[in-house]
């Protein structure tokens, strides 16, 4: 026989493990070395002895220890790409016309492990969002960035962005998912960054309008702690508040009384890495106030915002409308606003953005809820369904992530289609804005999200209703009981069904130009009463319009 150092029978030459006694040949990640004698027997980066040390798996790739150390892992220049997609241009050093569904694919070694990648990037105009995704174009994600707006093209920044804890050597995509001119690259620094452990034991103790929580501060290295709650089970993406360091508890004042809220917690970290978030829930005592509550509906705007006057439109129409909303705010109890589209007529000029936005700005500063459910002219084709790009840039989903009411967006990062919610009288309701033309893959995101949300009440927004299967939406989730829309120039109707329930279903559409600009629709509820009532106004002329299909009520059961 040959040579045999370690005496298990098998010649040196072809033993996996020619000094460590091995007759199996055992070889789990089938590299050169035996499982007996090979220190990381998957493959992952972390030794077997650090893996059964830490009480994760040493034959699983999957399973690793989640402790990373602290430091920069690794660089990647932006300009050393495998491949990209043929539209974006690589001067310079830089990676630019960087769009929309465009990519740059790299080849990357995560080593032990990253949680935090930092971008020096350059943004020009604020909006977009991109995604690092693994191994294929369609890969798992492991971090959506919204670059920061740096003043210029050619002024570069860092950013620094939380990505899922990855490790080992991966294809590597950067991949625009929203906006248009998102950025340009310079590099990108991956690094490894020590998380706080999360605090525990999080107990809440509700009174009329305040909950009182207290905790367990496990952690000797955070930053301070972050709160978020939500009469929701959806987190909100922003906390609501963040305290400061070795804190262990926090009184939430200014709720609703005889509501329901889910509270998160986490323990904030140097570079965005925050700790894993615990939750709890607890309902507010008391009685709610039961009293009237107006939703607001406006609708298309798109003529008013042109710099020129189309069919007696004019831009005080559309200012007037702002300034009462919010001056009204108050004396009617305004809940909440929802724009059901068209928001400018020619989506390829800035100037009736502008004009739309300074107009907006004011209910933007009330702090009164609100939502947008993007109409035909507002995609990149003014006469038929195109993209939301412009919109989207306009509109950022980002730009929401702080409110209150804001739920998520459809698909993630781009705001054409959103979910809102909102409280008035004791009662919860939820509010679907869904942009024009409404497909499959949106209506089974609207109604997942009604299904996640039984007992919330429902309202469909859109521009049109007979572009998208709405009423089928509304028949298949009971919770729904309105649906407002616009489009239909110098229109107004209101029409019911029946859902699958036995359950009536108001459909309403309002649209005033082509004449008769400047009109707002309003639905004031009546809870003591029962009823709900729609009125539709112009606030230039303090005009109401009286007839059958402007001014009527229906019975809704509010207890």
């Amino acid at each position: 026989m040959d040579d045999d150092r370690d005496g298990d029978e098998i010649p040196d030459h072809t033993d996996n493990c020619p000094d460590q006694p091995n007759p199996s040949q055992a070889n789990h990640d089938g590299d050169a070395l035996g499982n007996d004698c090979d220190p990381d027997d998957d493959n992952d980066g972390f030794s077997d002895s650090d893996e059964i040390a830490a009480g994760t798996d040493p034959f699983d790739e999957n399973s690793f220890p989640t402790v990373l150390t602290f430091g920069l892992v690794g660089k990647l220049e932006a300009e050393s790409t495998i491949d990209h997609h043929p539209d974006v241009v690589i001067d310079a050093g830089t990676v630019g016309w960087f769009d929309v569904n465009r990519w740059m694919h790299y080849r990357f070694d995560f080593k032990a492990g990253a949680n935090l990648v930092r971008i020096n990037l350059a943004d020009g105009s604020p909006g977009g969002t991109f995604e690092i995704r693994l191994d294929s174009l369609g890969g798992p994600v492991i971090g959506t960035i919204s670059p920061i707006s740096t003043g210029g093209w050619n002024t570069y920044l860092t950013q620094n962005s939380a990505i899922s804890p990855t490790h080992g050597l991966h294809d590597v995509y950067v991949v625009g998912t929203a906006g248009t001119g998102i950025c340009n690259f310079d590099y990108f620094e991956f690094y490894s960054v020590i998380a706080p452990d999360a605090p525990s034991n999080l107990s809440a103790l509700p009174s009329d309008t305040s909950i009182d929580l207290d905790w367990s501060d496990n952690s000797d290295n955070e930053t301070g702690f972050n709160l978020y709650w939500s009469t929701s089970v959806t987190k909100p993406a922003s906390p609501q508040i963040s305290t400061g360091v070795n804190v262990d508890r926090f009184s939430i004042t200014g709720l609703s009384p005889d509501t329901n809220y889910t509270i998160w917690l986490e323990a904030a970290g140097d570079d965005a890495i925050n700790s894993e978030a615990v939750s709890t829930s607890a309902k507010t005592t008391g009685q709610a106030v039961v009293e009237d509550f107006v939703l607001m509906v406006v609708p298309d705007t798109q003529f008013m915002v042109m710099d020129f006057s189309h069919q007696g439109s004019e831009f005080g129409q559309y200012t007037a409308q702002t300034r009462w909303i919010v001056d009204e705010k108050d004396n009617l109890n305004i809940k909440f606003i929802t724009h059901v589209g068209d928001v400018v007529d020619h989506s390829d000029r800035q100037n009736e953005w502008d004009s739309f936005k300074s107009g907006w700005s004011i209910i933007e500063d009330s702090g009164i809820p609100w939502s947008i459910a993007p109409g035909n002219h507002d995609t990149n084709l003014p006469m038929g369904v195109g993209s939301w790009d412009k919109f989207n840039q306009e509109f950022p989903a980002f730009g929401f992530f702080d409110k209150p009411w804001f739920g998520e967006s459809y698909p993630a990062g781009e705001y054409a289609n959103n979910l809102n919610f909102f409280e008035a009288s004791g009662m919860e309701f939820m509010v679907i804005s869904i942009g024009y033309g409404m497909n499959d893959d949106e209506f089974n995101w609207a109604n997942q999200k009604l299904r996640q949300h039984p007992n919330k009440r429902a309202i469909l927004s859109t521009h049109d209703v007979n572009r998208g299967r709405f009423v089928d939406l509304a028949k298949q989730n009971p919770n729904v009981f309105l649906l407002v829309s616009g489009h239909y120039c110098a229109q107004e109707w209101h029409n019911t069904f029946q859902n699958n329930a036995g359950q009536t279903v108001h459909e309403i559409m309002s649209d005033y130009q082509c004449g008769n600009n400047g009109f707002l629709r309003y639905y004031q509820f009546k809870p003591l009463e029962n009823t709900v009532e729609a009125f539709t106004y112009k606030p230039q002329t303090g005009e109401y319009w009286w007839g059958p299909s402007s001014n009527f009520s229906w019975n809704y059961d509010m207890n």
